[in-house]
Parts: C-alpha cells; structure tokens; sequence
C-alpha cells in the first residue's frame, strides 16, 4: 500500500523592481510623452501614489507596470526596464 501525498507546486511570481535610476527613466520617458502618474491612475483605477509606489520599486503590480509600459509604448514592463540598461551602456 502506497500512501499518496498531496504535493503543492507554487509558480514563482518573478517581480521586476526598478532601482532609482530606472525610475527615474520611466518619469523621464513620461514626461517626454506628456504623460502624468494621474493619468495611469485614472485607466487603472488605482491611487496615484499607487503608482508612484510602482515606478519607484517600493512594491509591484503588474497591472500598473503593464499600463505604463504599454502607454510608453513598450511591448512589456521588462522592455522598458532592459531599455534603460541599453542606453546607459
């Protein structure tokens, strides 16, 4: 007899998190498109400090990230961050 156990398999939620210099670009890159952290507030029904929480690397939302790097015109949040890498290099 063989016992049976019950096995839990969790997928790793990978979190991209943005240093200071990266938040700074993506604010840099708002700016030039004209585009204010109440406006990506607004299309995700969040608070802005929400979002300034997120560009700053405090905490995470993939939905916040996922908005700003499509309205900056980024495929994924993760473009946008390797994006900065490029340039600085």
């Amino acid at each position: 007899m063989s016992m049976r156990q019950n096995v839990r398999i969790r997928k790793r939620k990978v979190r991209i998190v943005p240093d200071a210099e990266q938040g700074a670009f993506i604010l840099y890159q708002m700016k030039r498109r004209r585009l204010t952290m109440a406006e990506i507030a607004t299309i995700c029904d969040v608070s802005v400090p929400s979002v300034h929480t997120v560009v700053w690397g405090k905490r995470t939302s993939a939905r916040i990230q996922k908005q700003i790097a499509t309205s900056l015109g980024y495929s994924s949040w993760l473009e946008l961050l390797s994006t900065r890498k490029e340039i600085a290099a």
